[in-house]
């Protein structure tokens, strides 16, 4: 004859009038200590709780008790590797609270978590696997929040204590930096030293610091042949445009060459100007340089050449005929007197 408990724990089975209870362990089939999880793991907890019960079956069933010991074992072993102390420790840690103490911390927990799924694999299910990587992908994501901010600071602490436009490589890194920066998140910025932040923002200024060198203050008069010449210190290849009393001018009114930026206006743009003051301001993509010059009315010419000899001629002309008459007067008078 042949029985079973309710539960389905165990089987019950009557061989030569004698009495055999044997525990069910279907669901244990196939199971090992390398591929077991935590799916199976009430289950082994219901065998195990019925092996306790049966006292006086204990040795027959110890091979049973010792395979139950081994796989759950193998699950705590695979809980335990998940949730290490590094682990526990950065599990509210996320890139918009990361700061640079987390940082140990952070790469610790990251080689617990890969070195679980690499060691114990096969003892998670498919849902705590995808968990242990979404644990680490945001691990990674903090790491990287402080990596950018090092990367920033460091940048910062390479730049030069100076700068200016016309040091074109140095004003470059300068920008360069300036642009990573700015990229950064509200959270990673606040990471970043205050003296960096300074810096950074001084040399960024004097990089853009842009002005007319040469040509501020001209003066053109019109009628002249020659144009006006005006050099701006930015580099040439940010050199954007001309605005002349805040209008942008078509380029077809000036001539553009590097060395910083020269910018020559044509006479025939300059002759279309009123006279007096006006602005010239040369744009750049990150700044602009302004400067003034004057359109002066053309002098009145004094008499040349031709006509001022002809003007001198007729004046001594004038000269030598007064004198003539003079002495011609003073001839007649001897002659009245000798009379």
């Amino acid at each position: 004859a042949e029985g079973a408990d309710v539960t389905g724990n165990y089987a019950v089975t009557y061989v030569s009038g004698k009495l055999v209870i044997q525990p069910d362990t279907s669901k244990l089939e196939g199971l090992t200590p390398e591929n077991v999880t935590s799916a199976s793991e009430d289950d082994i907890k219901a065998v195990q709780e019925m092996l306790e019960k049966a006292e006086s079956l204990k040795d027959e069933w110890a091979p049973i008790a010792g395979t139950c010991g081994e796989l759950m074992d193998a699950i705590e072993k695979a809980r335990e590797a998940a949730d290490t102390d590094a682990a526990q420790k950065v599990e509210d840690v996320t890139p918009d609270n990361v700061t640079p103490e987390d940082k140990e911390a952070l790469t610790d927990a990251k080689e617990d978590l890969e070195k679980a799924l690499e060691e114990n694999g096969g003892n998670y299910t498919e849902e705590e696997k995808q968990d242990i990587r979404e644990e680490i992908d945001r691990i990674e994501e903090a790491i990287g929040t402080l990596e950018k901010v090092e990367d920033v600071t460091d940048t910062i602490a390479q730049l030069p204590d100076t700068v200016s436009p016309e040091e074109e490589e140095a004003a470059e890194k300068v920008l360069s930096a300036k642009e990573a920066y700015d990229a950064l998140t509200d959270h990673e910025k606040s990471l970043v030293e205050e003296a960096a932040k300074k810096k950074l923002e001084e040399l960024a200024e004097a990089a853009t610091a842009y002005e007319i060198t040469r040509g501020d203050g001209s003066k053109w008069t019109q009628g002249s042949e020659e144009g006006l010449s005006f050099t701006a210190n930015g580099s040439f290849g940010k050199f954007v445009g001309v605005l002349v009393d805040g209008k942008e001018i078509d380029p077809a009114n000036y001539d553009a060459a590097s060395g910083s930026t020269v910018i020559a206006l044509k006479p025939a743009f300059l002759k279309k100007l009123s006279t007096g003051e006006h602005t010239i301001t040369v744009k750049f993509k990150d700044g602009e340089a302004s400067g003034n010059f004057k359109i002066q009315a053309q002098a009145m010419t004094p008499a040349t050449g031709d006509d001022f000899n002809i003007v001198l001629y007729g004046a001594m002309f004038a000269v030598s005929l007064a004198a003539l008459a003079a002495v011609l007067l003073v001839q007649k008078k001897r002659r009245q007197e000798n009379a």
